[in-house]
């Protein structure tokens, strides 16, 4: 499960079966929009949330431990991203830009983001 606190920082908690876990901060403060996450396989998951200046950012859960967070860069709005997941190892991600515009995204098998087109 994962929580903004009144800090503006990400928690996440698990439950293993017996009891819930402590809170862990994920390193991501000045949150700006409530997190997307998704998982597009077993114990895998993809955290999508806007930064207070307005760039998006991805973590992911590989199995065993948390990734570093990844700037995918952008201007956006403070708005929830959409992410869906229609394949093992695909994610395909849409935000809403300060311009206006809508900007697609999506990784396929890759532990990382392609770089943006200009």
């Amino acid at each position: 499960m994962f929580a903004v606190n009144e800090n503006y920082q990400l928690l996440y908690t698990y439950f293993d079966g017996t009891k819930w876990s402590d809170f862990e901060d994920l390193n991501f403060h000045d949150i700006a929009s409530k997190p997307t996450v998704i998982a597009w396989g077993s114990n895998r998951y993809d955290i999508f949330s806007i930064y207070g200046r307005g760039i998006l950012y991805h973590k992911a859960w590989d199995g065993s431990r948390w990734l570093e967070w990844e700037d995918l860069g952008g201007n956006f709005l403070k708005e929830p991203v959409a992410a869906a997941s229609w394949a093992e190892g695909r994610i395909d991600i849409v935000a809403l830009n300060r311009d206006g515009g809508y900007y697609y995204k999506c990784q396929y098998r890759s532990p990382h983001f392609p770089p943006s087109e200009a």
